[in-house]
């Protein structure tokens, strides 16, 4: 080394915070059991309310309230009776009454589901408004069939109708 060289430069020191192992960052612990506790108190929250059976619908204001049995024929007619002396109100001839059948399969699913037969009879019920509902008393079910259009309306009125010349 000549006199105006300099000598190879050490590395320079390494600063305080590298030298220490990095610390990971927790996430507080106060937040995550918050959370937890949240997400029991929602679980709980749902599971009481979906096993919670809905009220039967107090059909007392109505302005008429039919007990009427469906059954399906083998060649796919869908009969109509009084639930009280089983008399025929109305036959739907098959491939007709979509909504009828629709309206009836959706109904008879939730009561195979609980094995409830086909004899339990369901209410079609007149409001004072004009609405007219399907009820189904052993499952609490009901379709506020005026909300579907005349069309669809119109073949649960023929069963009124019928029924009101039969007496």
């Amino acid at each position: 080394m000549n006199a105006h060289s300099k000598p190879p430069s050490a590395p320079p020191p390494a600063s305080p915070s590298a030298e220490r192992t990095p610390r990971r960052q927790h996430f507080p612990r106060a937040v995550l059991w918050a959370a937890a506790g949240l997400l029991v108190a929602i679980l709980a929250v749902v599971g009481v309310f979906r096993e919670t059976e809905p009220a039967p619908r107090d059909l007392s204001g109505a302005h008429l309230a039919m007990p009427i049995v469906f059954e399906d024929r083998a060649d796919g007619a869908v009969v109509v009776r009084d639930a009280a002396d089983g008399d025929v109100i109305r036959v739907f001839d098959p491939g007709t009454n979509g909504f009828v059948r629709g309206a009836l399969r959706g109904l008879a699913r939730e009561r195979k589901r609980r094995e409830i037969g086909a004899e339990v009879p369901f209410t079609l019920v007149l409001w004072p408004t004009g609405h007219l509902s399907l009820e189904d008393t052993a499952t609490r079910a009901s379709i506020d069939l005026s909300a579907f259009g005349p069309d669809n309306f119109a073949p649960f009125v023929a069963i009124l109708n019928a029924q009101g010349e039969a007496s």
